[in-house]
């Protein structure tokens, strides 16, 4: 199984084919693609994802001194 992230290039979005792949699956250039597929990213809940959480690994308050430009905190 091959997974590829689009990335844009001028208006376009491209797809790059790392050379491994392509020379494992014969692919050179002007091959036809005829399925694209989009991978859907799994939603979490806010209780999912502190699931794992406890007073063992909760990480405390840093102090990063003054602002120094336009921050407020």
């Amino acid at each position: 199984m091959f997974e590829q992230t689009l990335g844009k290039w001028g208006n376009n979005l491209i797809s790059l084919i790392p050379r491994l792949f392509a020379t494992k699956t014969h692919t050179k250039e002007e091959t036809e693609l005829h399925e694209i597929e989009q991978k859907r990213r799994n939603k979490y809940t806010l209780e999912e994802l502190l699931e794992g959480m406890s007073t063992d690994n909760f990480h405390c308050e840093v102090e990063t001194g003054d602002s120094v430009g336009n921050e407020s905190w």
